[in-house]
């Protein structure tokens, strides 16, 4: 059960998670971690989060970092999520600092993340609240934080020590044992994350807990509408393997059955595409009715998620954008379909692209979050298919 998943549960709706958490705002002074997915930035950050936190101090950990290039510049990563909170949510007071790039699956940036929230709650003599939506990571990063106690970053040369008893995880709200899908080696995790409606307390150390919230679905994303044979294949587990194509006017690129990429009108530019593998990316001449009659007859088969010819998800809406390139060197902007990834595009001079997807799934653009990655990630299409080329990459741009 997670909130939002069911419309015909008053307890499950994002009204009803926002009053739950009212407790941060109003209650006694507190450290709040906000996590998002650094592959769904926009999508998984939560709307309301300058209401939930009120005026205690925000941290937010960008989990899934190991699924972003190998080379990627962490201090651009941290420059890019601070704007982006700042302008998306009116976070003004929130400082570099507060940034950190961690991921849950690996460990990585783990520590200094529970060294930094840990210390600035013992500081205010609070505890740390976790918030944030559904499939961003929270119960593997509790787990992880069940399993070692503070130390500096994984790989920092300190070994971590795991702690003599285990710890016990609570309900905070009336003392009651741990639920069902609590055990002993730690929170349940899978692909429907989020299960509990009850918060979570953890002791870190310090005379600090850490309170696990529940998980909000947030409807605008696809992955709110997807099976879960469809979210294995969207949800990407390991690095990604994105693909960079040459688009034209008039053509267009099919993401599996779920969206399309139409390129209404400009010079030919650079697309580079960051998806799970097991989406696949089609480029192909159609547009308009001629590409609905395409996903028709090829969805299940050749456009693949989703696997069932039969499977409908509904009024498609497209989404119209006027793009400014800024040179073959760097991106002009990425374009998000939250719940599936992005692309981005680079070239010279002005197109208009149109991105058809479920209609409620949020489609927007944004700057880029990878600006340099169309050049070391080309590739051709030939009969649909894609061949990628083979590039010696150079020291990243910063």
């Amino acid at each position: 059960m997670r909130a939002g998943w069911s419309k015909n549960n008053k307890l499950l709706q994002p009204l009803h998670f926002v009053n739950l958490l009212s407790e941060i705002k109003t209650g006694p002074k507190c450290v709040v971690l906000t996590l998002v997915d650094v592959f769904d930035f926009h999508g998984s950050i939560l709307p309301h989060l300058k209401d939930i936190i009120g005026t205690n101090p925000l941290h937010i950990a960008v989990n899934k970092v190991d699924l972003l290039p190998l080379d990627y510049s962490v201090d651009r990563v941290k420059q890019w999520v601070l704007q982006e909170a700042k302008q998306q949510c009116g976070l003004d007071r929130l400082r570099l600092s507060d940034i950190h790039l961690i991921s849950a699956k690996t460990g990585e940036g783990i520590g200094p993340l529970l060294d930094a929230t840990r210390g600035h709650a013992k500081q205010r003599h609070g505890d740390i609240y976790v918030v944030g939506a559904a499939n961003v990571g929270k119960s593997s990063l509790l787990n992880r934080l069940a399993k070692f106690d503070g130390g500096q970053s994984w790989g920092g040369g300190q070994v971590k020590k795991k702690l003599k008893k285990k710890k016990q995880l609570a309900l905070s709200s009336d003392g009651s044992s741990p639920p069902p899908f609590v055990m002993k080696k730690g929170i349940t995790t899978s692909s429907f994350p989020g299960t509990t409606l009850d918060f979570i307390k953890m002791n870190v150390g310090s005379n600090v807990n850490l309170i696990d919230t529940p998980g909000l679905i947030l409807q605008h994303q696809l992955t709110s509408i997807l099976e879960p044979k469809e979210l294995k294949a969207v949800i990407p587990l390991k690095r990604v393997d994105h693909v960079t194509l040459r688009v034209m006017e008039g053509k267009s690129v099919f993401l599996g059955g779920l969206a399309r990429v139409e390129f209404i009108s400009g010079r030919p530019f650079f697309m580079t595409f960051f998806m799970n593998h097991d989406v696949t990316v089609h480029p192909s001449p159609e547009q308009g009715d001629e590409a609905d009659e395409f996903v028709k007859k090829h969805s299940g088969s050749i456009l693949t998620p989703p696997f069932d010819s039969e499977r409908c998800l509904g009024e498609m809406k497209a989404h119209d954008f006027e793009v400014e390139g800024d040179g073959w060197i760097q991106a002009g902007c990425d374009i998000v379909i939250s719940g599936l990834g992005w692309f981005s595009i680079t070239g010279v001079g002005n197109c208009n692209v149109r991105v058809i997807a479920p209609e409620g799934v949020m489609v927007v653009q944004r700057d880029p979050l990878m600006p340099f990655e169309a050049k070391d990630t080309m590739a051709k299409s030939t009969g649909g298919k894609i061949f990628k080329k083979v590039f010696k990459r150079k020291k990243r741009l910063r």
